[in-house]
């Protein structure tokens, strides 16, 4: 956890995720490409305040995000939501992709790992360490990640955080 973040902002982070922070405009505007026809939506409650390490958010979205137009064909769609249920905020990253096997989802957050074995550093696929690195925020943040897939019929991760 980056301590030295959470001091610049004081004893706690008060981060109110997406939106009124500007990370939602960042990544958006990051993600655009006019030739993908995949339908984003963002479904999200405006007053979910979490204590969590901004930069950690943002690398827990990107990848997230990433990973789910990456894996989702044109015509597909891929949702981010946010809402608020008693003390927990939970963000979860759906999609209408490949999906991937029961023995996908075993392996899925293991280092060095990859879906597409086929996919080569020179094609643009990763090192396998994406989600490895995405779980590893997540409990340096005190929350807790969940995958769900079904092979042909897409992805979703759920993210559990405390609420302040």
């Amino acid at each position: 956890l980056n301590t030295g973040a959470l001091t610049k902002f004081g004893d706690t982070v008060l981060f109110r995720l997406l939106h009124k922070s500007g990370l939602l405009s960042r990544f958006v505007s990051n993600q655009e490409d006019p030739e993908e026809e995949i339908d984003f939506s963002i479904n999200m409650t405006s007053d979910v305040i979490i204590e969590a390490d901004p930069s950690h958010i943002y690398r827990i979205i990107n990848n997230l995000v990433s990973n789910a137009l990456s894996y989702t064909n044109a015509s597909g769609s891929v949702k981010l939501s946010l809402w608020k249920e008693q003390d927990t905020a939970i963000l979860t990253v759906a999609d209408t992709g490949q999906g991937m096997s029961d023995e996908d989802v075993q392996h899925a957050f293991d280092r060095f790992w990859r879906k597409d074995k086929s996919r080569q550093r020179k094609d643009g696929g990763g090192y396998g360490l994406g989600l490895a690195i995405v779980q590893q925020l997540v409990y340096a943040n005190g929350g807790e990640i969940k995958l769900d897939s079904e092979l042909g019929k897409g992805t979703t991760f759920q993210i559990v955080f405390a609420v302040c």
